[in-house]
């Protein structure tokens, strides 16, 4: 016999799954680093053109329960709303936008983490004391990275890893 909760979690994995794709790139650091290789753009007209800017080619939505408490809690870290309807909020963090949607009947996120969005900033360990108070669960705890980032994760309401990072002056041994 299927269970709810199995159902929840196949439909988590299912999510998991879609955002694996997308997350990585999406408020991601706009320019790209020393090591990143460019890509062919299967979006490029025949002249080579890109069809639209990379700020606007990968955008994660997330789908939330309760907009208007994710919206209070993504602008608490920072984002802010560039446009806001009932049951949608459009956030942005420089360049890039991270979208929510409010669905109904959407299950309570899993117990493990599916995916995390990595947010770039000048001064990570002010971001850590700021999610410190907010009292958020961390899922890694902040320290210097081998690849060459200092960086941290918490928990989102909604079950999405949040991963503040900053570039280290020089790479940390793994």
């Amino acid at each position: 016999m299927i269970t709810s909760r199995y159902l929840r979690l196949r439909s988590w994995q299912f999510v998991a799954q879609s955002l694996c794709v997308l997350i990585s790139a999406a408020l991601a650091c706009p320019r790209l680093a020393p090591a990143d290789e460019l890509v062919p753009n299967p979006t490029a007209t025949e002249s080579g053109v890109k069809y639209v800017e990379a700020h606007e080619q990968l955008i994660v939505e997330l789908y939330v329960r309760d907009v208007k408490r994710s919206t209070s809690f993504y602008e608490k870290l920072g984002f802010k709303a560039v446009r806001t309807e009932s049951d949608f909020v459009e956030l942005g963090w420089d360049d890039s936008r991270l979208y929510l949607e409010q669905i109904p009947g959407q299950p309570d996120p899993p117990a493990t983490l599916v995916a995390n969005v990595r947010i770039m900033v000048p001064d990570v360990d002010r971001y850590w004391k700021l999610c410190q108070e907010m009292k958020l669960p961390v899922q890694r705890a902040i320290g210097d990275r081998y690849y060459g980032l200092r960086d941290f994760t918490v928990v989102s309401p909604d079950g999405i890893g949040l991963r503040f990072a900053a570039k280290l002056g020089k790479k940390a041994t793994p």
